[in-house]
């Protein structure tokens, strides 16, 4: 009978040690589920606050005529060897360009670029694909340009525009020079209002 008892609870405590060992291991599952997501929450706001004032430089800047490119990492870093796909959408509301980047349920951050009446933005939305395994976006490239030869002798806004570049070589990037650029702001002849907004 002492036996059975003895048996029974060596049974009842492994039994035990199981059930802790299954808790354990849930709970540290969990815990190691929320740091990922925070971790990629704030990857995606710091990506998001990065292009926001990357587009606010521009925009600001006292330099006439700009053309910068930003660097796209593939994915965000949301662990010690974790990575998360993300997308950026850029979109126009008013008076401010808007970010969104977003890497999945839950994981999302917004950045928001203002800007005034004395700049025209060509830009309604555009997708940026990183993460695309194929013909992934790899730069977001930013111009700025001020019309030199004006049509008629008026005066318009300063001209941004935004280009999703998919190109390793970044010479093949959207430029200064590309040639609607160049009809919008007057490079090599006379800048047009209608030419800007065929630039687009």
């Amino acid at each position: 009978m002492k036996k059975k008892a003895q048996i029974a609870l060596w049974m009842l405590t492994k039994f035990a040690m199981v059930f802790f060992i299954f808790g354990l291991t849930l709970v540290m599952i969990a815990l190691a589920d929320r740091q990922s997501a925070a971790t990629c929450d704030s990857q995606a706001q710091g990506t998001a606050a990065s292009i926001a004032g990357a587009i606010v430089n521009v925009i600001n800047s006292p330099v006439e005529d700009e053309s910068k490119l930003l660097t796209l990492e593939a994915a965000l870093g949301v662990g010690k060897e974790d990575f998360q796909k993300y997308t950026i959408f850029l979109t126009k509301k008013g008076g401010s360009v808007v970010v969104n980047v977003t890497a999945g349920k839950g994981c999302n951050a917004f950045g928001r670029a203002p800007f005034d009446e004395k700049t025209d933005v060509h830009l309604t939305s555009l997708e940026l694909t990183p993460s695309k395994a194929f013909d992934r976006s790899r730069y977001l490239v930013l111009i700025k340009c001020q019309p030199k030869t004006l049509s008629g002798g008026k005066l318009f806004s300063r001209q941004v525009f935004f280009d999703n570049c998919k190109q390793s070589d970044v010479s093949a990037c959207r430029s200064l020079s590309t040639k609607e650029i160049d009809a919008c702001c007057g490079w090599s002849g006379v800048a047009s209002q209608a030419a800007c907004k065929s630039a687009g």
